[in-house]
């Protein structure tokens, strides 16, 4: 089993495993997040000059359930990730402009720093599992090549706003996510061409959004 298999397995088990724990410790709350993404491509291969890539912008929405624990909370939750067309300009593929999609499975722990009753800054820390969704270049192959999940470890903060009266809150939130195993490893086939990863096929998310809390 490969190390990525692996870390596969432990995310999924530490996500089943958080569940029972939000059921013993008490009501979860649900938040709702939308926002821009700028993913940044990393690629470094043998035959080929390390590519260039500028920072794409894409969007994200999602959900997610979390539990408070004394001045922390768990959070949990599912993402769609529109990456956009991170591969433009790509010299190894004939066409390039096309998404690329992920639907993601965050675990943040977040840390609250009240100031008021209304302002909450807080700090978050944790891990998240990617799936890569079908490209759109079937007559490449391309996406044969990469790998369908991946692993990436995230930080960011934010400041949750109360809102008095309506029993919600509002916070902006940014948040950046490193790419720990990689689109792929080893090499990738486009057409009848093979191209050998020397280090890295890695995509690094930065992602700003507003936060709902139900």
């Amino acid at each position: 089993m490969t190390c990525r298999l692996w870390g596969c397995v432990i995310f999924t088990t530490i996500v089943v495993s958080v569940v029972p724990v939000w059921d013993a410790l008490g009501q979860i709350n649900y938040t709702l997040g939308a926002g821009p993404n700028w993913t940044t491509l990393e690629v470094d291969f043998e035959n080929l000059e390390r590519p260039q890539y500028d920072a794409v912008v894409g969007f994200f929405a999602g959900v997610t359930g979390g539990i408070e624990i004394g001045p922390a909370s768990i959070h949990a939750g599912a993402t769609y990730v529109n990456a956009g067309a991170i591969f433009n300009g790509s010299e190894f593929l004939n066409r390039d402009n096309f998404d690329v999609g992920f639907i993601t499975v965050p675990v943040d722990v977040r840390l609250y720093l009240p100031i008021s009753l209304i302002a909450s800054p807080y700090l978050l820390g944790g891990g998240e599992l990617r799936y890569r969704l079908d490209l759109s270049d079937g007559e490449q192959g391309f996406g044969d090549s990469l790998e369908r999940q991946s692993i990436a470890a995230g930080i960011g903060a934010g400041v949750r706003l109360n809102v008095p009266g309506l029993g919600m809150s509002i916070a902006p939130e940014i948040r950046y996510a490193i790419d720990v195993t990689g689109l792929s490893s080893g090499e990738i086939s486009v057409a009848d061409e093979v191209f050998r990863i020397r280090n890295e096929f890695k995509a690094d998310m930065l992602r700003f959004g507003l936060v709902v809390g139900l």
